[in-house]
């Protein structure tokens, strides 16, 4: 990539192109002119935020607004190396991104009865599940000759040979980390792990997710001093803009911390096939009416009423109602 990258460069200074790089500042280089990323409104040099987004617009970053430069030679060939930002941009949407749907353990021969929403032909019970997904009021479906019945509410359950039937999982994704809105006049005395030179207070927050250990920046005079630890909070600091990281904690899926070798007996309502109890939290909280599971040799017991306590060695058991516990 960089010998092709080195020939276009060549290529095109040898058509008349001028390569223009700013010194001294943070910038994008390229033919034609040099633009400045800044999130600083009252920056009057900057072309573009600190995405690299062309200001006035919504979807054009500087690499394509090259191409819209008036007189630029061969305008569909050009080098721009945004570098960093672009990865970061990159990790962003990849990381906010929805992840595929996922479905409890088909359960064979057995259906739902009632309660459908709609139906898709599919060859295979597990290309049910996104299609249950895609529909906004779908908890679970049963597929039967090619056909997926999607369902609103889990009916009376009965076995039935050739009908396999399986539970739509919602588990919650944590955002990524983010930086707090910036805070003027304010520095953190926390201990000092690097510090990387940017002309706006706005840009030290991709530094800060991207260092390891980084949880608080400031900025002062056109420096980046990312810090491990708050330390102490010094207000009116005049000059200093300091940002914090936040991270949202994924919710908690059970109530309390899974009890050993116990089984409360009964009110079994469904089951799904999984390797340890903790992934039975999920099933429990995905399934219509369940309060609580047990979890016993690979299989995840889901509950709808907590039932008398067995002691059962190798069993484990949890609850996601905490009214249920």
């Amino acid at each position: 990539m960089d010998q092709f990258s080195s020939k276009l460069q060549m290529y095109m200074e040898q058509a008349g192109s001028t390569f223009v790089q700013r010194r001294g500042k943070d910038g994008a280089n390229h033919y034609g002119g040099t633009c400045i990323p800044s999130n600083d409104a009252s920056d009057a040099t900057r072309c573009a935020d600190g995405t690299f987004k062309v200001l006035g617009t919504s979807n054009i970053f500087v690499g394509d607004a090259s191409l819209m430069r008036e007189g630029t030679v061969n305008p569909y060939g050009f080098t721009m190396q945004i570098g960093r930002q672009a990865g970061l941009n990159v990790h962003k949407f990849l990381s906010s991104s929805v992840p595929p749907p996922t479905c409890s353990a088909i359960e064979e021969n057995t259906d739902y009865f009632g309660n459908d929403i709609g139906s898709s032909k599919r060859s295979t019970a597990a290309e049910c599940c996104r299609d249950c997904a895609a529909h906004p009021s779908c908890k679970l479906y049963v597929w039967f000759e090619g056909t997926c019945w999607l369902k609103s509410v889990a009916g009376p359950k009965s076995s039935q040979p050739g009908r396999r039937a399986a539970v739509l999982q919602t588990t919650s994704t944590p955002p990524p980390p983010t930086c707090s809105a910036i805070e003027d006049s304010t520095d953190y005395t926390g201990t000092d792990i690097g510090a990387v030179p940017r002309n706006s207070a706005d840009l030290c927050c991709a530094d800060c997710l991207a260092k390891a250990g980084c949880t608080v920046f400031v900025w002062y005079q056109g420096w980046c001093y990312l810090k491990a630890t708050t330390g102490t909070k010094v207000p009116n600091a005049t000059g200093r803009r300091a940002g914090l990281i936040v991270t949202t904690k994924p919710p908690t899926t059970c109530s309390s911390s899974i009890e050993n070798d116990v089984d409360y007996y009964g009110n079994d309502i469904g089951r799904t096939q999984r390797s340890t109890a903790e992934s039975c939290c999920d099933d429990c909280k995905n399934f219509p009416g369940c309060k609580l599971f047990t979890f016993a040799w690979g299989t995840c017991w889901l509950k709808n009423v907590k039932g008398a306590a067995v002691a059962a060695p190798g069993a484990r058991a949890g609850f996601v109602d905490s009214n249920a516990a």
